[in-house]
């Protein structure tokens, strides 16, 4: 049974992806880079490291970024884009003993004057059903629409 368990585990974060592993078990963290300048800013929120996992055509994968709040609390509501079929939010979270990725019910929250990391094992943009390649170096576009600031276009580079 714990060697289902462990064989289970290992396939969601592989589908969620790209963590780095620390040396200790369970343990994985996120490095985005914060001392980026942001690539897009609207009404208080910047948007800093968006970023996506490598993909092939008809596959899944995922997209992570940075959202600095300078102003009340607002929320991530939705993400569209020509570059899947089905774009949605995502999170994780732990169901009797089990990770499980599920949808952000309501979207993402971004407290006033905070910050919120979209980040593998976390909060993320799924990308189902991939509509073309994602290579290293590849960069395509995705509009987040905010609750209060509305529509904000912004280049993802793959990684």
């Amino acid at each position: 049974m714990r060697t289902l368990s462990i064989i289970v585990l290992t396939l969601f974060l592989t589908a969620c992806g790209g963590m780095q592993h620390t040396g200790q078990m369970g343990m994985a963290v996120a490095t985005p880079d914060l001392a980026v300048t942001p690539v897009s800013q609207s009404n208080g929120i910047a948007i800093r490291d968006p970023w996506a996992r490598q993909g092939t055509n008809g596959d899944n994968s995922a997209a992570y970024l940075v959202i600095s709040n300078a102003s009340t609390s607002d929320t991530l509501l939705s993400v569209t884009g020509d570059v899947a079929t089905a774009i949605e939010l995502h999170t994780v979270v732990n169901e009797n003993g089990m990770m499980q990725m599920i949808p952000a019910e309501g979207g993402v929250p971004v407290a006033a004057n905070g910050m919120q990391v979209l980040k593998p094992g976390s909060y993320h943009i799924m990308l189902i059903g991939l509509s073309t390649d994602l290579k290293s170096g590849d960069s395509f576009p995705l509009t987040l629409t905010f609750a209060n600031v509305g529509p904000i276009d912004v280049m993802f580079e793959v990684r």
